[in-house]
């Protein structure tokens, strides 16, 4: 059996889902982008795509969440307001991990 409202929460973590999935390939291929003798080219390549989508374009996308999450609990729709919060939240704990993890050294210098 379902356990009640697991669809909501799938639905409100796509956001979060799809920027772990792009810091996880993000560090792949940053690693491809230092192997010895550019081994591994092809899936270097997507370092700075990925290093845009982590440092613009997931933080925008997250801030609209939390718009709409503002928007939400404002316009009294409550029951919806939890799963997209903790979708809000896992996205800002991806973003200080990622940036975190920018600022240490885990990007690449042309």
């Amino acid at each position: 059996m379902k356990p009640t409202g697991w669809l909501e929460y799938a639905k409100a973590m796509v956001p979060a889902l799809f920027y772990l999935i792009c810091y996880l390939l993000y560090i792949f291929s940053y690693n491809c982008f230092y192997a010895p003798n550019f081994e591994y080219w092809n899936i270097a390549m997507l370092v700075i795509p990925t290093f845009i989508g982590i440092v613009f374009v997931f933080p925008f996308i997250g801030l609209c969440h939390l718009i709409y999450v503002l928007f939400l609990f404002f316009g009294g729709n409550k029951k919806r307001v939890k799963p997209h919060l903790v979708s809000v939240l896992c996205s800002l704990v991806l973003t200080i991990l990622s940036h975190g993890t920018i600022r240490l050294g885990y990007f690449p210098s042309l």
